[in-house]
């Protein structure tokens, strides 16, 4: 669904950066170049190896271009016990570093917007269940940012000298723990929701539960959870100075991802990414939420006049 004005000027190229043979030739005169790939794919371990094949690839591609920079967006993390998820990130950082092409990384937490693994594995968990048994890692703590400040740090990161051969932190103005994250989405949903955290849910068993309740694939369940057993929060404010910018509040980045929601607006999710995904592929035309959670009333009427049980029935709907 494309604008023609968009497909007039945009190329689109396809290929798997795991498979060379599909590979198409770029044009040389690139200027600069977006990595925002991820391999967290059908498998539950491996894909730190599938990320840095991924990376080298690119660079390969890019070899024979004119490119003058790189922007990466990476994962927040800090200390050296950092889960495979997060260290698959940082490597791809120091692979992409590597090159003789000035690199701009921008690590960011939980990213706040319709279609995002985060948004909707909150959605999923807020909205399908009036009782949460919660293991410990809700009361990590992180810097939720929304989407659209993630893509403003993106676009204006674009050939600006200052932002070249630097890596940034980028957050959103509260530091929340997830649980309260639960509570505040509850609340702006008006739904209500008690949680009930137990101290025996281990990693393993808590991607059960998210790959149980919420549509997220097992291998990814597993890589989130590991990572979201530690604090993110950012610790290194140079961003403020390279790219001044005033980030949406949580309440504010869900009011946005909802409205983009009922305008039917979201062109892609993280599922589209996702192979074996267990949703239907047409999974957008039924994206729109229910607006009083998950509850539900089933009733019977008889009727007398099969016509006007007929006439009912046909209206349902609407056209």
């Amino acid at each position: 669904s494309l604008s023609p004005h968009l497909l007039n000027n945009v190329t689109i190229l396809v290929g798997d950066l795991l498979d060379q043979r599909s590979l198409p030739t770029l044009p040389t005169d690139i200027d600069a170049a977006y990595y925002l790939v991820h391999s967290m794919r059908a498998q539950s371990t491996g894909f730190l190896n599938a990320e840095a094949a991924s990376a080298k690839t690119f660079l390969q591609l890019l070899k024979p271009t004119k490119c003058q920079q790189i922007i990466f967006l990476s994962g927040l993390s800090h200390g050296t016990s950092l889960s495979e998820h997060m260290a698959s990130r940082q490597n791809v950082e120091t692979i992409l570093q590597k090159s003789l092409i000035p690199v701009t990384v921008f690590r960011a937490g939980i990213v706040i917007g319709a279609g995002s693994a985060s948004f909707e594995i909150l959605r999923d968990l807020v909205e399908k269940l009036p009782v949460m048994i919660c293991p410990r890692w809700v009361n990590s703590r992180c810097q939720p940012i929304a989407l659209a400040d993630v893509i403003t740090y993106l676009q204006r990161a674009l050939l600006n000298p200052s932002s070249q051969n630097r890596v940034f932190e980028i957050e959103g103005p509260e530091i929340l723990t997830y649980v309260k994250m639960f509570r505040r989405f509850a609340l702006f949903r008006g739904l209500r929701r008690w949680m009930c955290l137990v101290p025996v849910l281990t990693p393993k068993l808590s991607s059960y539960w998210l790959y149980g309740v919420t549509s997220t694939p097992f291998p990814l369940a597993k890589a989130l959870v590991e990572s979201l057993t530690s604090d993110a929060i950012c610790q290194d404010k140079a961003i403020t100075s390279v790219i001044p910018h005033t980030c949406l509040t949580y309440e504010e980045s869900l009011l946005r991802s909802f409205g983009l929601i009922e305008q039917q607006s979201v062109i892609t999710s993280f599922e589209d990414a996702v192979a074996k995904s267990r949703k239907n592929p047409n999974f957008l035309n039924y994206i729109q939420p229910p607006h009083f959670g998950c509850t539900s009333w089933v009733g019977q009427r008889p009727y007398r006049n099969k016509t006007e049980a007929i006439e009912r029935l046909w209206r349902i709907g609407g056209d």
